[in-house]
């Protein structure tokens, strides 16, 4: 069933049909039928169209056949991303004549037949366009062609399926699309959007670095779906500056490339710490630079403090908190405060607790296995802050304390003034420093040195790990431990 806008006066004549294949399987031909009298200048004469519909896919040969079936599968799974080209109208344009439009309406029969004269056609040669178009009026197809009106005479010119010229068409490349990660030798999607009205419905698939005089061809001839499933080859560098191109196979002038740069890196096989890598002395409440070498600097890393072998911070932190903290860009340094614990402090302002036998970890965020340390231990200690400094002298290491004596806790101090007030604690030297319990909350000392007179209480818990610590009550950033650990044991 069809709708028509044309003169009065028409004729129909079915001709022979021409087996075309577009997407959803309408197949569709015509003959045009031209006849006129001879007759002096200005005399009309008429084409006589007749336009056969084919929606029925077994009419149409084995390749059409087989290509409605794939874009049927396609649509049915909702994966195309690709506009539908269902032709629902024409409109035919011949010069100094009204503008015939059709509208087919399509009945449920597989195959469709809208013939249409029109009349008052000028004799002599006639520019013949017709348009095939869509439901919302866009153009899908057009072909151009010369007729001769001649009086007494029919022409029958065929518009061959070959001969129609996709109009309309685009493609919009979704992903990559700039700022990816994709590791060589995994899979990836590349995604598009278009608009395709070609029978042909392929693209080609291209990747292309900077720089790079030709492009790769990635895929070929692949359907226009709208999603590829591209599995990166090994034999492609890595490098950040790689761009995806995808084209129309039938009009390389129809394409899209990545608006911005795609990374593609390999997956990781070393990485090597290079400071701190044993003997250095990096002071509390100052900033230092964590460095390593790696051979894949698009992994993220982690970076974790070790004491005496165990566990004890994560620097790469990222103010998040967990025990594993958070990775960092892999891109070869890392600047660390090692802050030291004031009162009202945060997560953030972790207590380090002194000491000789440190270590730094880092290893891949994804790959947890390929790790470097430091080959030795470093030296994390206190600043010395001059005019207030304390030093612990006693015990100061190796001491045997029994529980149930008296004790001198001593230190030194070179500078006072008149509020040298000290706090003394014990320490266990566990998992790098384990608050035990408090001696003195605070004392005032009289002159610069000090002295405490410790009695260990006979229910106290023997060990050979304890220190001692003696800081400034009033400012926190001021204090020494014990050198090393020493003993309290049974009395």
């Amino acid at each position: 069933m069809y709708q028509s806008k044309f003169p009065s006066g028409c004729r129909m004549r079915i001709t022979k049909s021409l087996k075309l294949s577009f997407i959803l399987g309408v197949l569709f031909a015509f003959h045009l039928t031209c006849s006129s009298d001879f007759g002096e200048p200005g005399e009309l004469g008429s084409i006589s169209f007749d336009i056969i519909f084919n929606n029925d896919s077994s009419q149409s040969s084995k390749q059409s056949h087989d290509l409605i079936d794939q874009v049927k599968d396609v649509i049915n799974i909702t994966k195309a991303q690709s506009v539908s080209s269902d032709i629902t109208g024409l409109t035919i344009t011949i010069p100094d004549v009204d503008t015939v439009d059709i509208i087919i309406i399509w009945d449920g029969s597989p195959v469709q037949t809208v013939s249409e004269t029109i009349d008052g056609v000028p004799v002599g040669q006639q520019t013949i366009r017709v348009d095939l178009k869509n439901m919302a009026g866009t153009i899908l197809y057009t072909q151009t062609q010369t007729v001769q009106v001649l009086s007494g005479e029919t022409s029958s010119p065929s518009f061959s399926a070959e001969d129609f010229i996709p109009q309309n068409q685009f493609i919009d490349l979704i992903s990559p699309n700039g700022g990816e990660l994709w590791e060589i030798g995994s899979g990836q999607d590349i995604e598009w959007n278009s608009y395709d009205t070609h029978s042909n419905l392929r693209v080609h698939i291209f990747i292309q670095a900077l720089l790079q005089p030709i492009a790769q061809l990635i895929a070929e001839n692949e359907l226009n779906d709208g999603l590829y499933r591209w599995d990166i080859s090994s034999a492609l560098l890595p490098g950040t500056n790689y761009r995806v191109k995808i084209q129309l196979t039938d009009d390389v002038s129809v394409y899209d490339e990545s608006d911005g740069y795609l990374t593609l890196w390999s997956p990781p096989t070393s990485i090597t710490l290079t400071s701190p890598n044993g003997g250095e002395v990096w002071l509390l409440d100052s900033t230092y630079n964590i460095t390593w070498t790696s051979d894949s600097p698009n992994a993220n890393v982690f970076i974790h403090l070790y004491k005496n072998g165990n566990f004890d911070y994560a620097i790469s932190w990222a103010n998040i908190g967990g025990f594993t903290g958070a990775p960092t860009t892999n891109d070869g340094i890392y600047s660390w405060t090692i802050q030291q614990y004031t009162a009202g402090g945060t997560v953030a302002d972790y207590n380090f607790y002194p000491g000789t036998d440190y270590k730094v970890k880092i290893s891949y965020e994804l790959y947890p296995d390929i790790f470097d340390e430091s080959d030795d231990n470093f030296t994390i200690e206190e600043e010395f802050n001059s005019g207030r400094e304390i030093i612990v002298t006693s015990p100061n290491g190796g001491e045997n304390w029994e529980r149930g004596s008296v004790h001198d806790i001593t230190w030194i101090r070179d500078e006072f003034d008149s509020t040298n007030r000290v706090t003394i604690e014990l320490y266990k030297d566990t998992l790098g420093g384990e608050f035990y319990q408090t001696i003195v909350d605070y004392m005032d000392v009289s002159g610069g040195d000090g002295n405490y007179n410790w009695w260990i209480d006979t229910t106290f818990c023997c060990g050979n790990k304890f220190k001692i610590k003696v800081s400034d009550f009033d400012n926190l950033i001021y204090y020494d431990f014990s050198d090393s650990t020493f003993t309290i044991s049974l009395d």
